[in-house]
């Protein structure tokens, strides 16, 4: 008998924008995204001074504990990380830019 939610249930939420008729990713599974594409912009993208911009939702949950652990993952890479809020972002999207010449990095 099963006795934990299934995967979907675990990764996504009901929708704010349609009142619960769909879903999106949910908070946490958007952190780890971030995470990932964190380390592709350090080590691959070779940018060393970055900002990522989200909704301001997904800044109050991760404002918890979840901005430390990032600003520490960036420390450990050598690299300089931001954070801004947009309240024009969908609540799933966010976006890194160089703090050097303000540019988008695209994923």
């Amino acid at each position: 008998q099963r006795q934990r939610e299934s995967l979907l249930q675990t990764l996504l939420t009901e929708c704010p924008y349609c009142s619960g008729a769909g879903v999106i990713k949910n908070h946490e599974s958007v952190s780890i995204e971030i995470e990932r594409a964190l380390k592709k912009v350090i080590n691959c993208y070779r940018q060393y001074a970055v900002k990522v911009v989200f909704h301001p939702e997904l800044e109050r949950y991760l404002a918890a504990s979840e901005k430390k652990h990032i600003s520490s993952l960036a420390e450990k890479l050598n690299a300089h990380l931001e954070f801004d809020s947009d309240d024009s972002l969908h609540i799933n999207d966010y976006h890194f830019y160089s703090t050097i010449n303000g540019k988008r990095i695209d994923l």
